[in-house]
């Protein structure tokens, strides 16, 4: 017999896998906040609710691109951390303990808003199968050569020898 596929609320069917590098905040209780970061909101959410079945997203911000949203994260994590706010907190560890998320939320956007002031590398997303794939290739091609470079060396050691014969033939027949 198959199992109930689990319905998902409205508030996360209507989300869509659209690419963009959020951070966002979710809630079970209050009290308790995860955040994270996703270029798949809906995959990522789809599966928070599986693993701990969140009722509230508080607050989705688009952070322009990854290199910012790496950041924000890291730093929300750390000042967090140095704050002493972070919990472990249904088998997450990105949750922090504050009775109100809203005061934080002004801080991520500024710190997203001045680090997109900065130039920032281009989001490389999409490219890891073709870079594993080209990675492949150059490997392939150092094994040819390297196969190519011994096959080289063993006919030059051959004809060495085969030259070596030559000679001592032709001082024997003399």
């Amino acid at each position: 017999m198959c199992a109930a596929r689990l319905k998902y609320p409205d508030f996360i069917s209507n989300l869509r896998d659209d690419g963009r590098s959020i951070f966002y905040v979710i809630s079970k209780e209050s009290g308790y906040y995860k955040f994270g970061i996703t270029t798949t909101l809906f995959t990522r959410m789809k599966k928070h609710y599986r693993d701990f079945q969140f009722t509230r997203i508080d607050v989705v911000i688009d952070c322009g691109c990854d290199a910012i949203m790496r950041a924000v994260e890291t730093e929300f994590k750390q000042e967090s951390a140095k704050r002493q706010l972070l919990v472990t907190r249904y088998e997450k560890t990105e949750v922090i303990a504050v009775p109100d998320i809203a005061p934080y939320i002004p801080w991520i956007r500024s710190r997203i808003e001045e680090m997109s002031k900065l130039r920032q590398p281009p989001n490389n997303r999409g490219d890891a199968k073709k870079e594993r794939k080209y990675k492949t290739e150059i490997q392939m091609l150092k094994d040819l050569h390297e196969q190519n470079k011994k096959e080289l060396d063993a006919l030059r050691e051959k004809i060495r020898i085969l030259e070596e014969l030559v000679k001592l033939n032709g001082e024997s027949s003399l």
